[in-house]
């Protein structure tokens, strides 16, 4: 470690993780630790993949740090050198944070889906699978109709779905997993039936998936797990899955290189990781 990494690292506070990456970073690169250099920094923590937040902490760090070795420097005292400095820290900004954002903690992984799956009761299961290979609201799924699903070829039925605002949409799903849901319930009207024929309220739902998980999700999450697994898996059906969701609008960077159809073979892909996971009803 040189003086000057000395001197960058002698300062223990909660920006020492940012410093560190930075140092590396420069050191990689060949580049000075100037301000010119966090730039092209903030781009590579971009690329990387570094949540919006911890982009900041680590700019901010890094900003600070800034400040504080030139202000102990002598370049500090030439004026034109100061007003060079603090331009060039000026130009490097935090990211804005969309507070809209799902946090990613409360999304499942494949394969922590999965394991829910097989470790939930029979209802429970049901309704955690059915959700994430839709992406329907709870209050969509509490209400709908049998006679609002209908086949359309000898694996996918469709299910008209009313949503916010009494908007219609159509949502893709396979027939056996409808099957397999009619005959756990002994549904006659609704999809899912209580035992006295009633269509199950919000509150039932949630009770059924946390204390079937024995976790504490509940069926919103499964709705952003099926989401979020769509866009990594194909990110070009941005359009297609705003209209699966339901969602009034969606902003697109160009809305040119977006599929309007969902195609059969995501969806499928999202089946065959759960098929057989639970024995049939």
């Amino acid at each position: 470690m040189n003086d000057t990494e000395y001197k960058w690292l002698s300062i223990k506070d909660n920006y020492v993780p940012g410093i560190k990456k930075f140092i590396a970073f420069c050191k990689t690169r060949r580049l000075d630790l100037s301000s010119s250099s966090l730039i092209q920094f903030k781009q590579f923590l971009r690329e990387q993949g570094y949540a919006v937040r911890t982009r900041n902490q680590y700019i901010a760090g890094v900003k600070k740090r800034l400040i504080t070795l030139f202000e102990e420097s002598d370049e500090a005292l030439d004026n034109v050198k100061a007003f060079r400095f603090y331009e060039g820290i000026r130009k490097v900004k935090p990211d804005p944070i969309n507070s809209k954002a799902i946090n990613l903690s409360k999304i499942l992984t494949p394969i922590e889906r999965n394991r829910i799956i097989l470790s939930s009761s029979l209802k429970a299961s049901l309704f955690i699978e059915f959700i994430t290979k839709t992406g329907l609201r709870v209050s969509e799924v509490c209400v709908q109709r049998q006679r609002r699903i209908e086949a359309i070829d000898e694996e996918h039925s469709l299910i008209r779905v009313d949503g916010k605002g009494a908007k219609e949409r159509t949502v893709q799903v396979k027939t056996i997993l409808i099957n397999r849901i009619v005959r756990a319930f002994e549904s006659k009207v609704f999809l899912f039936e209580t035992s006295t024929g009633k269509a199950y309220t919000r509150q039932q739902v949630y009770k059924i998936v946390r204390r079937g998980a024995r976790r504490k999700i509940g069926p919103h999450v499964c709705r952003h797990t099926f989401a979020t697994e769509v866009l990594r898996q194909a990110p070009q059906a941005r359009k297609a899955l705003s209209l699966m969701l339901g969602h009034s609008s969606i902003k697109t960077t160009d809305d040119t290189y977006v599929h309007i159809d969902l195609p059969y073979t995501l969806l499928d892909n999202l089946y065959t990781q759960t098929e057989g996971l639970q024995n049939e009803p």
